[in-house]
């Protein structure tokens, strides 16, 4: 992706996609040298990514959410490796999650249509600090 959102003109594959076009493997230069040049779209990615991390064995099917910033679906990964979108659930989870930190920050300039797309995934990663219970005041 290049620019500030998602829907602005693609490098490579692009941000969306998990079917054809979603991957592709080119010849290039880099510093004067033949290489390879891997572009995979960024949701692709994140499912990809999931695999890695996993502790499924390879071959093995599974199911995953991707909950990013603009991308909130279920997706069937089979015995191939390859991806089925199934489901949409809902759309931009990351700015939903980016308003709700900024509303705490009070250096953030609220009502003027700007989000901080890094507020997201700060909310985020405090929300795996999570502990259940009231609230508190600290």
């Amino acid at each position: 992706m290049k620019g500030t959102f998602s829907h602005e003109p693609q490098t490579r594959t692009g941000y969306f996609g998990v079917g054809p076009g979603s991957v592709t493997d080119e010849v290039g230069k880099f510093f004067g040298q033949d290489v390879k040049i891997f572009s995979s779209t960024h949701e692709r990615s994140h499912i990809m990514t999931a695999l890695g991390l996993s502790h499924f064995p390879a071959g093995q099917p599974f199911y995953c959410l991707v909950w990013e910033g603009n991308i909130g679906s279920f997706y069937l990964i089979d015995e191939h490796g390859q991806v089925t979108h199934l489901r949409h659930v809902l759309s931009d989870p990351g700015n939903k999650y980016a308003y709700l930190f900024a509303l705490a920050d009070p250096k953030f300039t609220a009502n003027k249509g700007v989000l901080r797309l890094q507020d997201a995934g700060k909310q985020m990663a405090l929300t795996g600090f999570a502990q259940p219970g009231s609230p508190d005041q600290g």
